[in-house]
């Protein structure tokens, strides 16, 4: 019946011969669910209201076949090109006339490609849609000739200068089927470049599925397979991101679907290109894809090789080149990294994650003490105080200690026993000392490491009970106090985010509540014995730890105690100790809370709350006026300066909780002698101002600027922050 519709609609010179596509392609979308390019035969009619399979769909869709093939003969090139763009959803169903008729329809397909002037217009692209969907669903072949003529037309000779999405889904369909032709080859190579070339993403997605199918499928000779991997290898970099990129994609993809052999025996050329680009990269995208190809590489190749590349890598590490340090550090914390239980389940290792071990161990003995250099180099290259280091990327060797200390964390995780390992004493002390290093990476790896040790004493304790919790090299008195310092001077710097926020506040709170359980612990009956106790390190580090709180004051008080001199006014001498150290850094961070910005803040009253809760309700008595000071300045609104409101609300929740913690009758006391202190110091201030007034008027009309100036300043900080909250409320809705 369609067929009789066709040639009449085709013939009447009064009809419009689109009609009979309108009506094709109204049977199609009513039949055909295409997801993906993929149809289905879905022709379906309705009976008693319900929806049922029935044979009339396939014979209704070979009419289609038959009525659309009709026109491909018509002398309008509308009509042919309508008839192509019919029969490409119906060549997709498993329709028994669509193999009995593939020939022919190839066949007229190319004489309308040989025929064809204008190879971009419609009717040429839905001729080459069409022969695409032939060759993916049908049976039919290409001959050398039928090759010849396609890889000619200008669709791809012009494919570098216009890459065209039919042409390529076309060579995809080719490649597919194994077609080979030379100059396929030739071909083949500019989609290679194309794909490196291209800024357009889904062409170059496009062209590396035709690459790999290619490489996959075709017997390549292993002087063509070595060019391609070749010309991969040296466009790692190109001077674009995104060709490197696709590169990296490609060799990640060729690792894991190539011959275990093949892989093997170019793991070396791979591994030296991409610690290259692992090195030298600016962009930390093609860096992490370059890392994550050196991984999956490790994971797919012999003993043999894997010896080869951990021994390349320790020679760089090992090497006198500095600038070879970091890249290997990286190198070795990947290598490292591939062993974690959970990598191995993904990939097909040819390796046992236990052979591996094996061999990275023995070498641990050499890495240390060159990890141990490194760090102190870097720490002594910022001691001088001689440079500006306000630039991060002009602080020599902070890139060797920072991926040295990557390294050390991946071999940390992997290797349990060598956290407390007696050689890696001098590195915790260089990571205690990062912590004050101008760099923010080093600052954050340090505390993340620090925050690591303390995790894994808090584990050995809870297995071990026979060794004291204060034996561990970091869980003394003196290293923690001087840890909370630097923890405190750390404050004063530019933080990245919430996660190196919340390591400041662990670590705060573990060390500060250490120095108090340990010093607490102490059975010394006179103070000097305390003192005595401590060789010459601990005691400097006390005294550095002072000078860098600036509390000349309580250093003086911590000398006069430990030397005998104070009157200890018949308290317990550790009482006297401990509660002029853990005031002291409650103190500071009080003043660090109130002077910084509201992340500071947030940081010091998260702390606040977690050591009142982990310490007895007798000893947050001893420390509730310098908890509560600075929430009680908060909250009554004597801090200086405009406070967020949510930091308000942390500093009440906070006070609430150290009032359940202490009793009513204990806090409210605390808090008014709080409140009679500050009264009496701005009493104090006040006739200070007045006294001012008369006997020194300049220095009191500059006192009285720099008071306008402030409150202009709080005042536009008010307004910017209210209008700021209105946008955000405004926007949200």
């Amino acid at each position: 019946m369609l067929t009789h519709i066709a040639a009449g609609i085709e013939y009447n010179p009064t009809v419009d011969q689109t009609d009979l596509f309108i009506f094709v392609y109204g049977l199609i979308e009513d039949g055909i669910n295409e997801e993906n390019g993929q149809g289905e035969n879905l022709f379906i009619t309705r009976v008693n209201g319900r929806r049922r399979n029935d044979m009339t769909g396939k014979a209704v869709s070979s009419g289609c076949v038959a009525g659309a093939k009709s026109c491909l003969n018509s002398k309008y090139e509308d009509v042919v090109s309508a008839s192509l763009r019919c029969l490409t959803p119906l060549v997709r169903l498993p329709l028994p006339a669509i193999e009995s008729q593939s020939d022919n329809i190839k066949a007229a397909l190319f004489g309308i490609a040989e025929s064809s002037v204008n190879t971009g217009s419609s009717l040429m692209q839905s001729c080459l849609r069409l022969l695409t969907v032939l060759l993916r669903g049908t049976k039919i072949t290409l001959s050398s000739d039928q090759l010849h003529l396609l890889i000619q037309l200008p669709l791809f000779v012009d494919l570098e200068k216009n890459p065209s999405f039919v042409a390529l889904s076309l060579l995809k369909a080719i490649v597919n089927r194994k077609l080979v032709v030379p100059e396929i080859y030739d071909l083949v190579t500019r989609v290679a470049e194309l794909m490196v070339t291209s800024q357009v993403e889904p062409i170059r997605h496009k062209c590396s599925k035709i690459l790999l199918q290619f490489l996959l499928d075709y017997r390549l000779s292993e002087k063509r397979l070595q060019q391609h991997l070749d010309f991969l290898l040296s466009n790692l970099r190109y001077e674009h991101s995104s060709g490197r990129k696709s590169v990296l994609d490609m060799l990640h993809t060729i690792i894991v679907k190539f011959p275990k052999g093949v892989v093997d025996e170019q793991s070396q050329t791979f591994f030296v290109h991409l610690v290259v680009c692992l090195a030298n990269d600016q962009d930390n995208e093609v860096r992490s894809l370059a890392g994550a190809a050196i991984k999956c590489l490790t994971g797919y190749i012999s003993l043999h090789s894997f010896r080869s590349i951990l021994e390349y890598s320790l020679s760089w590490y090992l090497g006198s080149k500095q600038q070879l340090w970091s890249a290997a550090a990286q190198v070795l914390g990947l290598l490292v990294e591939v062993m974690e239980k959970g990598f191995h389940k993904h990939i097909n290792k040819m390796l046992p994650v236990e052979v591996m071990e094996k061999e990275f161990h023995k070498h641990i003995n050499r890495i240390l003490p060159v990890t141990k250099c490194i760090l102190q180099s870097a720490i002594n290259a910022v001691t001088d105080g001689q440079q500006d280091f306000s630039n991060e990327t002009n602080i020599p060797l902070w890139k060797e200690a920072y991926y040295s200390l990557v390294m050390l964390e991946k071999m940390l995780h992997q290797f349990h026993g060598l956290c407390f390992d007696r050689d890696l004493e001098d590195i915790w002390e260089a990571i205690c000392e990062l912590l004050l290093h101008p760099h923010m990476w080093l600052r954050c790896i340090s505390g993340r490491l620090v925050a690591f040790y303390f995790a894994a004493v808090t584990e050995a304790c809870s297995k071990n009970h026979e060794k004291p919790f204060g034996t561990y090299y970091l869980i003394r008195p003196s290293r923690l106090f001087m840890i909370a310092v630097y923890l405190c001077c750390q404050m004063k710097t530019q933080l990245v985010d919430d996660a190196a926020s919340n390591l400041i506040t662990q670590n705060l709170v573990s060390t500060i509540c250490g120095v108090h359980s340990l010093v607490g612990q102490t059975e010394c009956a006179d103070p000097t014995q305390f003192w005595s106790t401590l060789d010459q390190h601990e005691q400097g580090c006390f005294l550095k730890a002072f000078e860098l709180l600036d509390a000349r004051k309580r250093r003086s008080m911590f000398l006069s105690l430990t030397s005998g001199i104070c009157d200890i006014n018949n308290e317990s001498p550790s009482k006297n100790i401990r509660y002029l150290l853990v005031s002291s850094l409650l103190k500071k961070i009080g003043k660090i809370a109130l002077q910084m910005e509201a992340i500071q803040m947030k940081i010091v009253f998260d702390s606040f709350g977690k050591i009142s809760s982990e310490i007895s309700q007798e000893d947050c008595l001893l420390y509730a006026y310098e908890i509560l000071l600075p929430l009680y300045k908060v909250c009554e609104g004597f801090s200086g300066r405009v406070i967020p409101e949510n930091m308000k609300q942390l500093a009440q929740e906070i006070s609430e909780r150290i009032r359940n913690k202490l009793g009513v009758q204990n806090y409210v006391l605390v808090y008014n002698d709080i409140r009679k202190n500050l009264k009496a110091k701005r009493d104090k201030r006040k006739h200070e101002e007045k006294r001012m007034a008369v006997t020194d008027p300049m220095r009191n009309a500059k006192r009285k600027l720099r008071i306008a100036e402030k409150h202009r300043a709080n005042k536009k900080r008010k307004m910017m922050t209210m209008k700021m909250g209105r946008w955000t409320h405004s926007k949200s809705k």
